[in-house]
């Protein structure tokens, strides 16, 4: 399944960077501009979060409250309100609602596992969290999204430019540190987290200098 996964995304990954070079631009701004148009014509989905009904951890919620989100971006836009409560509903002890934040997560900072938006940034730590307190199917969720950040900062993934900019490189520099964490995973008896946990570590050993 993940070969598969690798595959797809591969050839999606090339597609782009053909359409990249020849537009001269950089993915955060072909997928701006793309949807600045939508939006203009009235038909760009506004990805509201759920409610969750449940009380969240008061640990979580404080993290949450530290960052200007405002100052942040997703691949739609302002991240000020959508990503914060994406990021806290991933704990809403309804795994329905949890799932829905984790693909909406997906979508937003690191989008369709092809372009990292800066909102990745702030949302790191709590995501890193949520790997250790979570059940296997909202952890195998946010894995691919560790492992859409790995492939954006390594040397596999075609960008225009293709050197890393400044949030790039502390994302990079938390994913090298968290290596370990990582590899904790690739033994585990759950097939597709082991899988994605060897695919992160993969592209940790080919990360762009």
């Amino acid at each position: 399944m993940v070969a598969k996964w690798n595959r797809r995304k591969l050839n999606e990954r090339n597609r782009w960077y053909k359409i990249l070079k020849i537009h001269k631009m950089s993915v955060f701004d072909f997928f701006a501009k793309k949807d600045n148009a939508k939006r203009e014509e009235g038909k760009l989905d506004v990805l509201k979060p759920q409610i969750c009904a449940e009380l969240i951890d008061d640990a979580i919620i404080e993290e949450l409250s530290k960052v200007n989100w405002s100052q942040f971006h997703t691949a739609y836009g302002n991240a000020e309100n959508s990503v914060p409560y994406y990021l806290k509903n991933i704990f809403c002890a309804n795994e329905d609602v949890a799932l829905e934040a984790t693909h909406q997560l997906w979508c937003s900072i690191c989008h369709q596992g092809v372009n990292m938006a800066d909102a990745a940034l702030p949302s790191y730590e709590i995501l890193k969290t949520s790997l250790v307190k979570l059940s296997d199917k909202i952890r195998a969720e946010v894995l691919d999204i560790f492992a859409a950040f790995a492939l954006c900062t390594s040397k596999e993934y075609f960008t225009v430019p293709n050197e890393l900019v400044e949030w790039e490189k502390e994302i990079q520099q938390k994913l090298l540190r968290d290596k370990s964490l990582f590899r904790s995973f690739e033994q585990v008896n759950n097939e597709y987290i082991a899988n994605t946990a060897k695919l992160i570590c993969s592209y940790l050993e080919n990360q762009k200098d």
